[in-house]
């Protein structure tokens, strides 16, 4: 690509992809590194230990260091961007008081969520690999998943929704909002991280799987899994034990 096919990176940030274009192309713009290089500038960086500034004399050396320091194009000038899909998974346990459930007593189970997210990656020329900072992530979709502990390891997993807790579980008189999808959410247990591997082992993201892949991937395990249909479905036991 020539010097001038290449982007404007004030525009990367709203690039959507045209016609059969891949989202996860990887898109090529001009650095920027050398913008604010101009006779007259001070500068402190890039080898100058003070502030300097720029002149006739010295712009050159100046334009040579500070495109060698750029993570963003490496000295080519170029940075490079891509979309790419990732996997975030947390861990929840979710507790039901006998004053809510009259039917099931004081019980409690573990559950997942996992999320499928659009990352937006740049391409760090020193570090030699793609880099994403979280700024322009966007979460794609997600759906849950019963958690069995490991004494039930051969069990299969489910599918299920927080109106599903409420049917099954028979929930009477409770006091938070049944709209809100996420009610069960408030106890999560180990936090959220980002994971290309699932435990039930239906999807398993390469480090060279391209966009459309991990999304065949990630469709197949979705898939993979019926609605619960019972609340043993969920593995619970008793909320002191």
């Amino acid at each position: 690509m020539s010097k001038e096919e290449l982007l404007d990176l004030s525009e990367e940030s709203s690039w959507e992809p045209k016609g059969n274009e891949s989202r996860g192309k990887i898109r090529k713009y001009k650095c920027d590194c050398l913008d604010d290089i101009e006779l007259g500038n001070t500068i402190k960086g890039w080898g100058f230990d003070e502030l300097t500034e720029v002149t006739k004399e010295n712009i050159e050396e100046v334009k040579a260091r500070a495109k060698k320091e750029c993570n963003l194009c490496g000295g080519t000038g170029v940075a490079k961007f891509r979309k790419m899909l990732a996997v975030r998974k947390a861990n929840f346990v979710v507790e039901l008081e006998s004053k809510i459930s009259p039917s099931f007593g004081n019980v409690r189970f573990s559950v997942q969520t996992f999320a499928l997210e659009e990352q937006e990656e740049t391409w760090d020329y020193n570090e030699k690999e793609w880099i994403g900072d979280g700024d322009y992530d966007e979460e794609l979709e997600w759906f849950n998943l019963t958690w069995y502990p490991e004494k039930y390891k051969t069990h299969e997993r489910f599918t299920f929704d927080g109106a599903d807790i409420i049917r099954l579980f028979e929930l009477k008189g409770y006091d938070f909002d049944d709209t809100n999808e996420g009610w069960w959410t408030y106890n999560w247990e180990s936090g959220q991280f980002y994971s290309n591997y699932a435990d039930s082992e239906k999807y398993n993201f390469e480090e060279e799987d391209d966009y459309e892949t991990r999304m065949k991937k990630w469709e197949s395990f979705k898939g993979s899994f019926k609605n619960v249909s019972s609340a043993d479905h969920f593995y619970y036991h008793p909320k002191y034990q």
